[in-house]
């Protein structure tokens, strides 16, 4: 992402996203850490609700999250974020590859086009195709 030209806060956020997802740290420890209230925003609007049972679900609400804040350093990061699970396509099972290019693909583009149908990030996840 910094190779992109995004500031260090969403950069951060990037990396954190998946540390409140996979670690088992908290919003808390995050502020607790120093850690921005913007670096912080942008984790909490990348971030799946586990409260949630089914997968999809917590995938969806996030979406409908993102797409509400209409925030294009949050947007980036999933771009970013889909545009590398994608790049590993080849170690998901065919079902589940075949959903990430055929049903999150097109939708966080429709979503994302007015705000970022310009960025390298975009037209990169727009290139992709299921191998």
């Amino acid at each position: 992402m910094r190779q992109l030209g995004f500031s260090e806060e969403t950069c951060l956020a990037g990396l954190l996203y998946d540390i409140i997802e996979d670690g088992n740290t908290t919003f808390d420890e995050l502020r607790d850490s120093g850690f921005s209230p913007r670096v912080i925003e942008l984790v909490g609007l990348c971030t799946e609700d586990e409260t949630v049972d089914e997968k999809e679900a917590r995938w969806l609400r996030m979406v409908a999250r993102l797409s509400d804040a209409n925030d294009p350093d949050a947007w980036v990061i999933k771009l970013v974020d889909i545009t590398d699970n994608l790049k590993d396509a080849a170690t998901m099972t065919p079902e589940r590859a075949k959903y990430n290019f055929e049903t999150k693909r097109p939708l966080l583009l429709a979503l994302t086009r007015p705000l970022l149908g310009d960025s390298e990030i975009w037209k990169e996840l727009e290139s992709m195709r299921l191998q």
